[in-house]
């Protein structure tokens, strides 16, 4: 009997533990899945790439800028590209991971951000004077 009791005390422990005991992990991605640094270096060429190409390899930008050029600015060669550039295209990407162990007064959780982006300086007929990329991430 006294056995019987140990392996019930036992179990009971057991189920507890496995109740108690909860873990999750999530992940959220928003923006745009398609700008890895190697696809934009391998589709984007300077001087040949056009929207065309761009709407093709990375879909609609997320956020574009037009602006009016001097004549001044453009033949300036101390002005840089991005301010040539009557147009930009910009593309970003958001993905958020992460983890978490509850047990009984104890949580412990871990959280992983990483951010790209794209911005895209366009000429008058719509081709690529140059690009730019930032990534960041924990």
């Amino acid at each position: 009997m006294k056995y019987f009791l140990s392996c019930g005390t036992t179990a009971i422990v057991v189920t507890a533990l496995v109740f108690t005991l909860s873990a999750c992990g999530f992940s959220h991605h928003t923006g745009n899945a398609n700008i890895s640094v190697e696809l934009v270096d391998s589709t984007i060429v300077k001087g040949k790439t056009n929207k065309t190409d761009l709407l093709t390899a990375f879909g609609p930008p997320q956020s574009t800028q037009k602006r009016s050029i001097s004549q001044a600015e453009k033949n300036n060669p101390n002005t840089p590209v991005m301010l040539k550039a009557p147009e930009t295209w910009m593309y970003w990407s958001s993905n958020m991971e992460g983890s978490a162990v509850f047990l009984p007064f104890v949580a412990q959780t871990s959280t992983k951000i990483s951010t790209s982006t794209l911005a895209i300086y366009l000429d008058e007929s719509g081709t690529v004077l140059d690009y730019s990329t930032t990534q960041s991430g924990n």
